[in-house]
């Protein structure tokens, strides 16, 4: 069966997850899905996260350890960001935020080498900040 995806998925933990997003009316991504058993008959998509804000575009993708599965969503100026531990996938689809939304507040999540990085343009810096 074909995926109706935006061109935007990743891996999980191993081969046996994947991780997709869709698209609204407007072409805009805005669903991010986790299909298990994605190989079978049987697959199962569940809807992990989605963005009702058509100003809002989200994507997916994992970290540069293959730890995290995050899902960003951001206008020009606000931003959002969740993860998924690809350890826990089995076990739950809860997704954490990493720092509520707050207007004309952007920041950017990266994971490896078992540090977080988070760049933002908080306090008025004209250029994302670590």
């Amino acid at each position: 069966k074909l995926l109706e995806t935006s061109g935007s998925l990743v891996w999980g933990k191993d081969d046996s997850t994947l991780y997709f997003m869709t698209m609204d009316e407007q072409h805009r991504p805005y669903r991010l899905y986790q299909r298990k058993d994605w190989k079978s008959d049987q697959a199962t998509d569940t809807l992990l996260k989605e963005e009702l804000d058509d100003m809002f575009w989200a994507h997916v993708y994992k970290s540069l350890d293959g730890k995290f599965i995050f899902f960003e969503t951001a206008s020009k100026e606000t931003s959002e960001v969740f993860f998924l531990p690809t350890d826990k996938e089995t076990t739950t689809t809860e997704m954490q935020c990493v720092a509520p939304r707050r207007n004309k507040v952007l920041y950017e999540v990266e994971h490896g080498h078992g540090n977080w990085w988070i760049w933002t343009n908080v306090d008025g810096s004209p250029n994302m900040k670590l």
